[in-house]
């Protein structure tokens, strides 16, 4: 519950009833200051004198609605279970709400419709979220009941009307610490023979084994990029920090100090300095980066939490790192909010001018999956295993098929394995000395620590890694960053790590990240633009049926680095002239209303595509331009030209048992070796399974006279991974990277009714 403004449990004006509530049948159990919220726990048997536990709950709901109605009381609330199959009294495991809730309305929904709809349960805009179309931050009437943030969530949602909605849940932050803090002996010299300053870069083991050190022969960082530590505040007056800082910002005052603020605020420090500290005494992997301060408190609303993200991409962030989620070793399933997820998808899409902000998190320290945090598996980030000094698995780090990299931190004590030295906070705070014991590590210099460790360090590691990469080729695009990183990470632990034929690992994924081999690929990249130099081009497929999704555009931007897609049902309306006064959304869309894209392919947005499907054609054309202000300008089809525009045939819906009318499959007429995978436009013909074999020679498509020449290095088979449903067909990177080679890529379609192959059909036979 929260008081009004100045107002406390000993005002005058409660009643004797919630008097009774708040000193005899409950009891306080803690307060969150940035939201003014006082935590109570209720005994319901000694409000209720009912005995069934359903009935107790209705009881209490009652009596705190109750409560909200009395006159110093802003509102009151029963909290909520953050794991609905873990009962719990403890705060860390509970969510509070307020009477704000988070809503997306669809795009189609115009400001009159959202007020009127808003007006019919008396909910008000507090304001736009800033990072997703059409999305506010709105409030309840009331903070329980009816008329409550939750019950309104359910109904925004059901109403069709909204892509998604919920309550602004505040939760605690948890930190990816580890446990076990038992130290293995360590020998500097084990390390490095070499006697330079910084003086503790000797005990920075972690540096050299991710081949950091040899990558500073090349880049040790460029102050243009930023790195920013999203976590519980940096020690912004640290030495090691002197000068780095270019924004910082503290998410429970408003302001702009990102410092520590209570004694337990220990972690982002750490993590900042792993990623970027200058190297006054001790180093980060991007010594000459600049840095951003982002400070977590230990309770956030998830909307705060989106505009974290919103913030440190508005502020220029280069790379972003998270060494934090849901807590460890539960084993229970923690989604990400939908308003978080759209706040990441901002920073990956809009951040950088176009090209994307890499965000790295860790991927865990509860030995169990990493599938069940829905922070660390979206596949927009890259989640951050932790690997030893040993080079093999750390115990405590989570495990699964969204792993997408390790880096070195802390192993196992017990087997004698090492932990992280990195920058403290200064003085007696932080981890130095050690809180529990009063042992100082190092001796005489509580401005550092060598007892951190966690995929809390790998992941900063990586992050500042990454901004070696950007300082050496600052237009690379978060795809070329994941592909970088996973090319050149080295395959630790073969025996165990069980790396399958796409070269990941549960445990590790693509292997431990190699700061050396990365560096020298993004020297060696280019410019990172899409595509070849030269005319641009579009290539959609050439059918699709209304009933498939909707269509993919291949894209080549002539070496832009920005581009748009126009479609229209008539392709005179391509005329801006003499035909744009006839557009509109039933007939005419164009991307750059939205935005200017930089990833291929271009996929039609599903509003779109439901609108216009109903024509019997599809025209399209291309813009692309150096920038976003359109410098160097082209289109593949002028506007006298329009009659020229290419086109797609959209064919009538086909019942899953209709004959392969229309079977086909587009790929785009040629590649350059350093593009993205090619991707295929697919016409099932009204089966609901297909299947893409691609041979780097058309004969090897004869299973009776050439399958016996097929290998890993000319021929892919997409069935052997499963049927897909789902179009266009991406080829999976690893498998372009093993046939690009070649000068040519053959392929054909497989199509049938089921995964027994059922009605099957093909769209060129052996013979």
């Amino acid at each position: 519950m929260r008081y009004r403004s100045g107002r406390s449990s000993r005002d005058s004006n409660l009643s004797t009833h919630a008097l009774r509530l708040l000193r005899e049948e409950s009891k306080n159990i803690g307060f969150i200051p940035n939201y003014g919220l006082q935590l109570y726990q209720t005994n319901p048997e000694a409000i209720s004198l009912r005995t069934d536990p359903e009935e107790q709950l209705q009881d209490v709901i009652t009596r705190v609605k109750k409560l909200s109605t009395e006159e110093p009381v802003d509102y009151a609330a029963v909290a909520y279970l953050r794991n609905p199959e873990k009962r719990s009294t403890l705060v860390d495991d509970l969510m509070f709400v307020t009477r704000e809730f988070i809503v997306q309305f669809e795009p189609r929904m115009a400001m009159e419709e959202i007020e009127a709809f808003n007006a019919k349960y008396g909910v008000r805009i507090i304001k736009e979220l800033g990072y997703v179309e059409n999305g506010y931050l709105l409030e309840a009437p009331e903070a329980e009941g009816e008329n409550g943030p939750v019950v309104l969530s359910n109904i925004y949602y059901e109403s069709g009307k909204v892509i998604f909605s919920h309550p602004d849940f505040i939760r605690r932050r948890h930190l990816r610490e580890t446990g076990e803090r038992v130290r293995g002996s360590f020998n500097p010299a084990v390390v490095s023979a070499r006697a330079e300053q910084p003086v503790y870069l000797l005990q920075q083991w972690h540096l050299k084994t991710a081949k950091v050190l040899d990558a500073w022969g090349i880049t040790r960082g460029s102050g243009s990029i930023k790195v920013a530590i999203l976590d519980d505040g940096i020690d912004t007056g640290h030495q090691e920090f002197s000068g780095k800082i270019v924004a910082q910002h503290d998410f429970a005052s408003g302001g702009d100090d990102g410092s520590p603020n209570t004694n337990d605020d220990n972690h982002g420090t750490a993590c900042a300095g792993v990623a970027v500290a200058k190297g006054v005494r001790a180093s980060g992997a991007a010594p000459g980066c600049s840095l951003i301060a982002v400070r977590y408190p230990d309770f956030l609303g998830l909307e705060e939490e989106a505009q974290m993200f919103r913030w440190a991409k508005d502020q220029g962030s280069d790379v972003i790192s998270c060494s934090w989620g849901p807590k460890d070793g539960t084993g229970a399933v923690d989604p990400l909010p939908d308003n978080v997820r759209a706040a990441v998808h901002y920073c990956v899409t809009q951040g950088r001018n176009g090209l994307g902000i890499p965000i790295f998190w860790a991927a865990g320290n509860g030995n169990e999956s990493v599938s069940n945090d829905g922070y660390a598996s979206n596949p927009e980030v890259m989640a951050v295993a932790a690997s030893s000094n040993n080079e093999r698995r750390s115990p405590y780090s989570d495990f699964g098929p969204e792993v997408f990299i390790c880096a070195p931190s802390s192993g196992s004590g017990s087997l004698g394995e090492w932990r992280i030295f990195t920058v403290d906070r200064r003085g007696s705070n932080g981890y130095n000395p050690d809180p529990d014991t009063g042992i100082s590590h190092p001796a005489n210099d509580h401005d550092y620590t060598d007892d951190f460790g966690g995929t809390s360090s790998a992941t900063p590691l990586a992050a500042g890694i990454t901004g070696l990469l950007l300082s050496i080729n600052p237009n690379l695009r978060v795809e070329d960053v994941k592909q970088i990183l996973r090319d050149t990470a080295d395959k630790i632990d073969p025996s165990n790590g069980n790396y399958d034929v796409n070269g990941h690992s549960n445990l590790y994924g693509y292997g431990r990240i190699n700061a050396l081999k990365a560096v020298e690929r993004a020297r060696d990249s280019g410019q990172g633009t899409i595509g070849t130099v030269g005319r641009p081009t579009i290539n959609g497929p050439d059918s699709i049926s209304r009933n498939n999704q909707p269509p993919a555009f291949q894209i080549n931007t002539g070496g832009r680095s920005f581009y748009a897609v126009e479609v229209a049902t008539r392709a005179e309306l391509f005329n801006t002239g003499s035909h744009g006064s006839e557009r509109n959304s039933s007939n005419f869309y164009a991307s750059w209303t939205v935005r200017l894209e930089n990833v291929t392919p271009y996929n039609l947005p599903a509003d779109v595509w439901d609108r216009l499907k109903q024509a019997d054609n599809l025209f399209y054309r291309l813009h692309v331009a150096n920038d976003v202000n359109w410098s160097n300008h082209d289109v593949t089809v002028t506007d006298n030209q329009a009659d020229t525009a290419p086109s797609v045939q959209i064919l009538a819906v086909s019942s899953p048992s209709s004959p392969a009318t229309g079977l086909s499959i587009k790929g785009p007429d040629s590649i350059s070796r350093s593009s993205q995978p090619p991707v295929f436009q697919i016409n099932t013909g009204g089966r609901s399974f297909y299947a893409v074999e691609v041979a780097t020679r058309a004969e090897l498509f004869n299973t009776g006279s050439h399958g016996s020449e097929r290998n890993s290095s000319n021929f892919y088979a997409s069935w052997t991974a499963g049927l897909e449903n789902v179009t266009p067909y991406n080829l999976p990177a690893d498998v372009w990277d093993r046939l690009k080679q070649a000068d040519n890529l053959f392929y054909r379609l497989h199509v049938a009714n089921d995964v027994n192959w059922s009605n099957h059909d093909v769209t060129v036979a052996d013979s």
